[in-house]
């Protein structure tokens, strides 16, 4: 797997850990009931313990594999520093059947990520390689990427989630939503960043 792949990897798995966590509410206030479940899972994230969070951490893990001087599940934890998020209106449609909860969250990005640990490997002398194997210089560079992940501030986003009401009476995700609001406020500007570290050009 190219480095430059791995945060994406990681993006991917927290957005469908937050997908799968929204399993939908039902009840005569909806927008009470949407906030209610959203709070649920974002809780999750914020608070960073209980056996919903360790699930999730234990799916991430999984996905993510093994990097070479990578720990996932310290990474999960350091990807999250930081998080918050506030339910700022729930707007329902009665007619429609249709919900649309308007949200601020606090996450960092993976293109501050990625520049960062760009920056810190064109910064590191050379001479520092000498005598590394490769298995050695991938070690050194998953560290440095742990660094980056762990320097990185958080940065605010605004985002929506969309709800639609089932044949059951109750609110649920809407089939089409797949979170991207949230994956896009993860993902930063990292597809602007289109300087690779050397050793990861074809």
């Amino acid at each position: 797997m190219r480095k430059n792949n791995y945060l994406l990897v990681a993006m991917a798995s927290i957005v469908l850990s937050v997908s799968l966590m929204l399993g939908g509410c039902g009840g005569p206030d909806a927008a009470e009931l949407i906030e209610q479940d959203i709070s649920k899972t974002f809780d999750t994230l914020v608070v960073k313990e209980g056996d919903a969070y360790e699930a999730m951490k234990t799916s991430f893990v999984e996905d993510f594999g093994e990097v070479p001087g990578v720990d996932p599940s310290t990474l999960y934890t350091s990807l999250l520093d930081g998080f918050n998020y506030s339910v700022d209106g729930v707007q329902v449609d009665d007619e429609t059947g249709t919900a649309v909860a308007k949200m601020t969250i606090k996450i960092k990005s993976m293109s501050d990520i990625f520049t960062t640990w760009l920056t810190d490997l064109s910064s590191v002398d050379t001479s520092t390689f000498d005598g590394m194997s490769e298995d050695e210089m991938a070690t050194y560079s998953g560290e440095l990427l742990m660094t980056a992940v762990s320097s990185v501030q958080p940065k605010e986003a605004t985002i929506e989630i969309h709800y639609v009401l089932n044949k059951e009476g109750g609110w649920e995700l809407a089939e089409d939503e797949n979170l991207e609001g949230f994956a896009q406020a993860m993902l930063g500007d990292l597809g602007s960043v289109s300087v690779v570290p050397e050793e990861d050009a074809e």
